[in-house]
């Protein structure tokens, strides 16, 4: 699935996202709580319930479609959300050796909407998805190409 087709399929779960998602952007926005998202791409089909084990108790898990899954990465820093993916990957990797796996992350900012956080994150996936290896890649990616 290319960027077009991945955000064609987001935008329409956009209800399901901004649903789950609005309560950590009121949080952030109210209370200054941090969060990040990251879009999860997996070659092998219906890794939620990996996901599910591999990510915090108070993370939320999104499935999209059998290959794509969101998370959110509640009460943490982007510092913390990248390590939090990169052993999500590294989860996903042992439990399912064969496959690839690749994420793009992404963290709140004052300005974000929903549809603001999920353009990022999937921006980020593309530049993920070309990596030969699994990789978690998150807005510095963005920054770099940007600066240089």
């Amino acid at each position: 699935m290319d960027i077009k087709a991945l955000h064609a399929l987001l935008t329409k779960n956009h209800d399901l996202l901004e649903k789950i998602i609005h309560k950590d952007i009121y949080r952030y926005q109210r209370y200054d709580v941090p969060f990040s998202i990251a879009i999860f791409h997996s070659t092998h089909p219906k890794v939620a319930q990996t996901l599910l084990k591999s990510v915090r108790e108070t993370d939320e898990v999104i499935p999209i479609d059998e290959n794509f899954n969101c998370v959110v990465f509640g009460f943490v820093t982007h510092e913390n959300a990248y390590t939090a993916a990169k052993n999500t990957l590294y989860q996903l990797q042992k439990e399912h050796p064969n496959d690839s796996f690749s994420a793009g992350l992404t963290s709140v900012n004052h300005m974000d909407e929903v549809k603001d956080m999920v353009f990022r994150a999937i921006r980020n996936l593309h530049y993920a998805m070309k990596e030969k290896e699994s990789a978690v890649e998150d807005d510095s990616v963005i920054d770099f190409i940007v600066l240089h």
